[in-house]
C-alpha cells in the first residue's frame, strides 16, 4: 500500500481499539490500553492503564515473575511471565490458565485477568508466541512450530510448578484464541479454553467466498511487520490470494492452521469450548464460528457481540467488568475447579442485537422455532421496478449494469462504520435512489406491518453473466422506511471465477449472520452491486455483468426468523 493509505489502515486500527473499549450497558467509555508502536521499537503495550489496575489487584495475595525464558523443542526462547497463588504447598496441585498473545501484541497483555486468576487460586501463565514480543523466531500463524511451543510450556509448567496437569485451561482474544483452539484439539493436557474473537477455518476468514479481505489483510501484514518479525510466507500467501494464483497452495497451508480440521480431537476427547464472537467482525467473520459451533458435539457456549474484531472483549484486558470476560470466569472455574458458577444454567447461545445491544438467548443454534422468509427477486418491467416479492418470478428478464464503479451502497468507511454502529449505535445509512443503475440495482419489497425478527445467516441465490471471466458481486440488505433511506441490516460478498463471458451462472452469497429488529411497518431493499471498499476486486475495469432472472431459475432471498 501507499504510505498514505498505510496510515489510514494503522489509524483506523488504532482507533477500532479505543473506541471499542465503550464497554455494555451504557458504562464510561474508556480509552484502549492497547497501541501499536512505531517502527523500530518493541512491541510493547501502553502499560499505564493496565499497570494501574494490576496494582489495584496485586495485594500480596500472589506472585508475580516476568522476562522468564522457556526454550521450545528447536531452541527458540519463548518470553513468558507467571502469576503464582501466595502460599501454595508443594504437596499440592492448583489448577492453571494458558494465555496466548493477540497478533501484534506480547505476554503482558493479559496482565490484569491473568491477576484476576490468580487470586482465584490458579497459577496463570502468559507468553509471547514466537515471533512476537522478546520471543525469538518468526511469526509461524499457529502452525507446527506454535503447537511445539505450546507443549514446551506445558512441560515447563510441569516441571517448575505445582500445575494440576488434568485442569489446564487456555484463552486468548484474536490470534491467541486461535492457537487456543487448536491447542485444545492437539494437545492433550488441555481440558478447557475460552477463544475470543478468533478464527476456524483461516481460509474463510482471510478468502470467504473467494473475496480478499483486503483492508483486515493489509492492516495485519502492516501491524505484523511492525511488532513482530514476519516468516516472509505469511505476505507471499496474502499475495497469492490477491492474484488469484496458487490457491490450492494457500488453501493446504490455511488448513494446518485452522482448528476446523482438527474438530475430531475436540470431539472425541468431549472437551470444552466457550466461543465469543463479534458481528461486525470483518477479519473473523461470525458465519464460520457459528457453522464450527454446531460441529461441536461436547460442553459448549457460543456468545456472539456488537462489536468488531476483539473489540467487545477488550475492556476486561483493563479490569472492567465485562460480559464476555466475566463468562470466561465463571466457565473456567467450573470447568477447573469444580465450582457452581450457573455458567452450565445459563442458555448456552447467545446473540447481541444490533442497534440495541439486547441479548436475545437461545437453547441451541440455529434456534429451533427458526423459520427462513423467502423472497424472490423479480425484474423491472415497463411500469414496475425491480422487487422482492413473497410469490416466486413468473415473468423473464434480467437486471445489467456495469463493473469498475461503486454506488452509494457500501459498508460504510472500513474498520471505523462498523465500530460507530455496533457501539454507538450509529447506523450505516443510504438514500436508496441515489444508487446508479449503471452500476447497481435496488429490489424492494412490501411493507412488513408486523415488524420482523431476523436472526441467523441470510442467503441470496442468483443466476448472474459476465462479459469477463471474473466478477464480484456485493449484497447489500437494508431496512427501508417511507422516505427510502435505508439503514444496513447486513451484506455479503463473493467472487467468481472461470466464468464463461455470455454464459449464465448459478451462485450464492452468504450474507454475515446478525441479529436485527425490522421495525413494524418497515420494508427491506436488497442492492446488489460489484465493488466495496474493504474488499479485494478481480478487476476494475468497466465492463458489462447481468442478474439473470428467468421465471424457470428462481433468484431468493432467504432471511432467518423467529417469532
Amino acid at each position: 500500500m501507499k504510505p498514505l493509505i498505510r496510515a489510514a489502515v494503522l489509524w483506523a486500527g488504532v482507533v477500532s481499539l479505543s473506541i471499542g473499549c465503550a464497554p455494555e450497558n451504557n458504562q464510561e467509555d474508556l480509552s484502549a490500553a492497547i497501541l501499536l508502536t512505531s517502527p523500530g521499537q518493541d512491541p510493547v503495550v501502553n502499560r499505564e492503564s493496565i499497570q494501574a489496575a494490576f496494582d489495584a489487584l496485586d495485594d500480596g495475595s500472589f506472585d508475580y515473575q516476568e522476562d522468564l525464558w522457556i526454550e521450545s523443542a528447536d531452541g527458540t526462547k519463548l518470553s513468558a511471565n507467571i502469576y503464582i497463588p501466595a502460599g501454595m504447598s508443594a504437596d499440592s496441585r492448583y489448577p492453571a490458565i494458558v494465555f496466548v498473545n493477540s497478533w501484534a501484541m506480547d505476554e503482558f497483555e493479559y496482565k490484569v485477568p491473568a491477576a484476576k486468576m490468580a487470586k482465584k487460586g490458579y497459577i496463570v501463565l502468559s507468553y509471547s508466541t514466537r515471533g512476537f514480543g522478546k520471543s525469538e523466531g518468526l511469526i509461524n500463524v499457529a502452525g507446527p512450530s506454535d503447537m511445539q511451543d505450546l507443549s514446551a510450556v506445558l512441560d515447563w509448567m510441569e516441571a517448575n510448578t505445582p500445575v494440576d496437569s488434568q485442569n489446564i485451561g487456555m484463552a486468548g482474544i484474536s490470534y491467541g484464541a486461535g492457537i487456543s483452539m487448536l491447542g485444545l484439539a492437539k494437545e492433550d493436557r488441555i481440558k478447557t479454553a475460552v477463544a475470543m474473537s478468533g478464527w476456524t477455518d483461516l481460509e474463510r476468514s482471510l478468502y470467504g467466498n473467494r473475496t480478499p479481505r483486503m483492508v483486515w489483510g493489509q492492516l495485519l501484514l502492516l501491524s505484523g511487520a511492525l511488532t513482530g518479525r514476519m516468516d516472509p510466507i505469511i505476505r507471499e500467501n496474502f499475495n497469492r490470494l490477491l492474484d488469484n494464483r496458487e490457491i490450492e497452495f494457500v488453501q493446504q497451508w490455511a488448513s494446518e492452521r485452522s482448528v476446523k480440521t482438527y474438530i475430531d480431537g475436540i470431539n472425541s476427547a468431549n472437551k470444552p469450548l466457550y466461543i465469543s464472537n463479534n458481528l461486525q467482525d470483518n477479519l473473523f467473520a461470525p458465519n464460520g464460528i457459528v457453522e464450527f459451533y454446531t460441529e461441536l458435539q461436547g460442553p459448549k457456549r457460543l456468545d456472539l457481540n456488537q462489536g468488531i474484531h476483539a473489540t467487545a472483549e477488550i475492556t476486561g484486558l483493563i479490569g472492567i467488568s465485562n460480559y464476555v470476560w466475566d463468562n470466561a470466569y465463571d466457565w473456567f472455574d467450573y470447568w477447573l475447579k469444580g465450582e457452581s458458577t450457573g455458567i452450565m444454567d445459563k442458555n448456552p447461545v447467545t446473540i447481541q442485537r444490533k442497534l440495541s445491544g439486547d441479548r436475545d438467548e437461545f437453547t441451541s443454534w440455529p434456534p429451533v422455532n427458526q423459520t427462513a422468509e423467502v423472497l424472490y427477486l423479480r425484474p423491472s418491467g415497463w411500469f414496475r421496478a425491480p422487487s422482492l416479492d413473497d410469490d416466486p418470478n413468473s415473468s423473464g428478464g434480467s437486471e445489467r449494469f456495469y463493473n469498475g464503479k461503486d454506488t452509494f451502497a457500501s459498508t460504510g468507511i472500513p474498520i471505523l462504520s462498523p465500530i460507530l454502529e455496533s457501539h454507538l449505535s450509529a447506523p450505516v445509512t443510504l438514500y436508496l435512489p441515489s444508487v446508479s443503475d449503471w452500476h447497481g440495482e435496488v429490489f424492494r419489497s412490501g411493507i412488513y406491518w408486523g415488524g420482523m425478527k431476523i436472526r441467523g445467516t441470510p442467503e441470496l441465490k442468483l443466476r448472474v453473466k459476465s462479459d469477463k471471466p471474473s466478477a464480484q458481486f456485493v449484497v447489500y440488505l437494508y431496512e427501508r422506511n417511507l422516505l427510502d433511506w435505508g439503514t444496513l441490516i447486513t451484506h455479503g460478498v463473493v467472487t467468481v471465477h472461470g466464468l464463461t463471458p455470455g454464459v449464465a451462472q448459478n451462485i450464492s452469497v452468504d450474507l454475515n449472520a446478525v441479529s436485527y429488529n425490522l421495525s413494524g411497518g418497515s420494508r427491506l431493499a436488497l442492492v446488489v452491486d460489484t465493488f466495496d471498499a474493504q474488499y479485494a476486486s478481480p478487476d476494475q475495469s468497466s465492463f458489462k455483468v447481468s442478474l439473470e432472472l428467468p421465471s424457470s431459475v428462481q433468484s431468493e432471498l432467504s432471511i432467518p426468523v423467529v417469532p
